[in-house]
């Protein structure tokens, strides 16, 4: 199994279901969800190193990571986690798709 394959079972199995989950309100404590967000941005920062053109990890950083951490900072605000449901929709397609394609 290549790598580009664990990466889409990761995010197909996992972390998609794992953000649609925080915007069914799953039970997550927001210091985790914080702690989340700023981790998936430190590590996109540290891709970006090598490939400055990179738009997925542009997305992570503009899209997910912020919206990780308005969820856990603003537990009660809706739209975060309607986007973070929204995000983990899309993921679980994108990755489905390119497992099924590849």
């Amino acid at each position: 199994m290549d790598a580009h394959t664990v990466l889409h079972l990761l995010h197909l199995l996992v972390l998609g279901p794992l953000l649609i989950g925080v915007g069914l309100r799953m039970p997550i404590s927001p210091t985790a969800l914080i702690v989340l967000g700023v981790g998936i941005a430190l590590y996109h920062a540290w891709k970006l190193l090598a490939k400055p053109t990179r738009w997925i990890n542009w997305l992570h950083i503009a899209a997910v990571a912020p919206a990780l951490i308005v969820a856990g900072a603003l537990p009660d605000a809706r739209w975060p986690r309607e986007l973070l449901m929204m995000l983990g929709i899309a993921a679980v397609g994108y990755h489905g798709y390119y497992l099924v394609v590849s």
